[in-house]
């Protein structure tokens, strides 16, 4: 609808359905084409990035997409610590790179006033409850991204533990040892989260991921929230450029996203990154230098 509005597709491209928006019969019949893999619903098989690389025409300036995927239906532009975690998230590409991997988000003023109370405790500062804020970001992403990783290797919901109930992981850390017959501490089930996550990162570099794929939609950094309670408010490229270097340095990921020796070595992964310096020749060369 957007495409069609702009002038970049017609009636023609869409099996003479005028792309209206907010039409009820455009909506549903994209739904059924798409379902049946009709008409123009074959386009998108693959995803809106996809299909936006074979309409052309600049179609691809306004896929919604992150690494191929479409991002979960949230205000990036004003949740920033979401978008880090929606760009870094090396979890759940089945079908979304972000998969709420940070669990807070701007809420009633009584529940914010708890969570920023609750984040000074925690993270020594209030703004780590707060989601327009860039600076405090990436260590409560981290953080984050170790209590779902470590949920997951349980087998907990992360909408119960660590994003509702509790932050904290000392009751999936007492499943896990009833679960192995072996005592595991809730330090313990965090570092073997952060294993899981470095290995996880160094499969998708492997694979061809880098710093390039780390980014939000164009658009998030040029057009601001048009209206509604976050007006004005975008992605700034420098703010979330430096959030995202402090991101890679808590992980001991270089400045192009690749985990380094030290990253592998603080979890006891050395044999792994022998294979991981074979297959990534920008490794090798920082352990060279």
């Amino acid at each position: 609808m957007e495409l069609y509005e702009k002038g970049i597709i017609t009636a023609k491209d869409t099996d003479g359905i005028p792309m209206k928006k907010g039409d009820s019969n455009a909506i549903l019949s994209t739904i059924h084409k798409l379902a049946k893999q009709e008409g123009y619903g074959k386009l998108f098989k693959d995803g809106v990035a996809a299909g936006a690389k074979k309409i052309g025409r600049g179609a691809e300036e306004y896929a919604m997409s992150i690494k191929g995927l479409e991002p979960q239906p949230m205000e990036y532009r004003y949740m920033k610590p979401q978008a880090l975690a929606c760009v870094t998230n090396t979890r759940d590409f089945i079908d979304s790179p972000c998969d709420y991997s940070y669990g807070w988000a701007q809420s009633p003023p009584p529940v914010q006033e708890q969570l920023e109370t609750l984040a000074e405790q925690i993270y020594g500062t209030r703004d780590a409850a707060r989601p327009d804020k860039y600076e405090p970001a990436p260590p409560v992403v981290i953080d984050f991204e170790n209590k779902v990783v470590a949920g997951d290797m349980v087998g907990i919901c992360k909408y119960l533990v660590p994003m509702m109930f509790s932050f904290f992981m000392d009751v999936p850390a007492k499943i896990a040892s009833l679960a192995t017959g072996g005592e595991m501490s809730e330090a313990e089930l965090m570092t073997a989260a952060q294993r899981v996550v470095t290995l996880e990162r160094a499969d998708h570099v492997i694979r061809g991921m880098r710093r390039k794929d780390d980014t939000m939609p164009k658009r998030l950094f040029k057009e601001p929230v048009p209206d509604g309670p976050h007006k004005g408010e975008r992605l700034e490229k420098a703010k979330f450029d430096k959030m995202l270097d402090h991101y890679y340095a808590l992980h001991d990921y270089d400045e192009n996203g690749v985990p380094t020796e030290k990253a592998f070595k603080k979890f006891g992964l050395l044999e792994e990154w022998k294979v991981f310096k074979n297959k990534v020749p920008e490794a090798r060369k920082d352990q060279e230098h």
